[in-house]
């Protein structure tokens, strides 16, 4: 008995318009997991052009070359203006269905058409299990193929966030993107003394510049970097509640250690530890943090004096803490704004898959004013 992938891909891209596929319409449809912290704070739009809009963000080179396109020629030098409008970088890549799963998959088949026909199964029933078993696998691929360019989303908006940049060569293609967060904005501690871990500790000081400067702002760290803080004595630190990603702590004070009656003594912290997984090249896979060791995200609450353009003019009294988006404009493939994929089958090899995806997305921050990064050594 043998199995055929085109025939179930077929079926599942029947009656879809032209071009389209079941993937594309799924990764369409889904809305992306909560467990993306950073899709939160810069939330995955779709828009009908490939041009971003951002105040005051400097990218360098023309970023659609990531993925290599059908160009005439290859453009050349800085590109930098105060209002920045430009095309969106492209992300992609290709997937072959792991042959031990395949292989899996096989020892299924023969497994169940072995004991369907001792069982007395019609030819019918086996072909239906057999089919619904494809279908799913065939889900599960596609699941795969959007993972992987959700992953890539979080990572490059855990980029923006913790160093206010994008810095990165891809194919031998270098993109830098720089949203002028204010060197104000930006402070730093070194050192086994003013780190957060150490004998004197800046970390307080550094939430009353935060209390000074931004308004009912988040706090966002890794466990990491928290439990370097919190297991500090210097920094005087109890935990009042620790719910979920959540801890709210105090600082003590006093030779009978009470809470600091100063509200600025008292700060919510929300913990993120989620990671994704890159290609080393050695050819090893290594954990990439969204959120690195000694980084800490403080976003502010956006104040209404304006609008966003790809937004409307009129704010948004659930999104208060709006500092940009994730823009996703159309692809080539897809001809719609949205993460396009498909699933397909070699010539004349249906019991192959392979899958392929791509994106054109970039990360835009409208309002740098509002996002202060911390950055602290960590004890060895």
């Amino acid at each position: 008995m043998q199995f055929d992938f085109q025939t179930a891909i077929n079926e599942l891209n029947k009656g879809l318009p032209f071009g389209d596929t079941f993937s594309f319409k799924l990764s369409r449809s889904k809305v992306v997991p909560g467990e993306y912290l950073f899709n939160q704070i810069l939330p995955q739009e779709e828009h009908a052009t490939y041009h971003v809009s951002g105040g005051s963000m400097r990218i360098y080179p023309t970023m659609s070359q990531l993925t290599p396109m059908d160009t005439p020629a290859k453009p050349i030098g800085a590109m930098e203006s105060n209002f920045f409008n430009e095309n969106t970088a492209k992300w992609g890549g290709t997937m072959h269905f792991p042959e031990e799963r395949l292989r899996q998959l096989q020892e299924w088949y023969a497994s169940m058409a072995a004991v369907g026909i001792q069982s007395g199964l019609s030819s019918g029933a086996i072909l239906g299990e057999s089919a619904k078993r494809v279908t799913e696998t065939l889900l599960g691929f596609s699941d795969v193929l959007l993972k992987s360019q959700l992953d890539t989303l979080e990572w490059l908006r855990g980029q923006a966030l913790t160093t206010g940049a994008i810095s990165l060569t891809n194919s031998g293609i270098e993109l830098t993107v720089d949203y002028d967060v204010p060197s104000a904005n930006k402070l730093t501690v070194s050192g086994s003394g003013n780190s957060y871990y150490g004998t004197t500790s800046k970390f307080w000081t550094h939430m009353r510049a935060v209390a000074k400067k931004l308004s009912n702002f988040k706090i966002i760290m890794n466990s990491n970097t928290y439990y370097s803080i919190v297991d500090n004595s210097v920094n005087a630190v109890r935990v009042e509640d620790n719910f979920g990603i959540r801890r709210s702590i105090v600082k003590v004070v006093g030779t009978t250690e009470y809470a600091s009656p100063d509200k600025r003594d008292r700060v919510e912290i929300y913990l993120y530890d989620k990671s994704g997984s890159g290609i080393t090249p050695k050819g090893t896979m290594k954990a990439l943090p969204f959120l690195p060791d000694g980084k800490v995200i403080v976003v502010g609450e956006q104040q209404p004096d304006g609008f966003e353009l790809t937004q409307g003019s009129t704010a948004d009294p659930d999104n208060m803490l709006r500092l940009g988006h994730t823009h996703i404009a159309p692809t080539v493939e897809g001809g719609r704004p949205g993460i396009w994929s498909r699933i397909y089958t070699p010539e004349a090899k249906p019991y192959q898959l392979l899958g392929e995806t791509y994106a054109n997305a970039l990360p835009v921050i409208v309002n740098p004013n509002k996002l202060m990064i911390l950055t602290t050594d960590m004890p060895a």
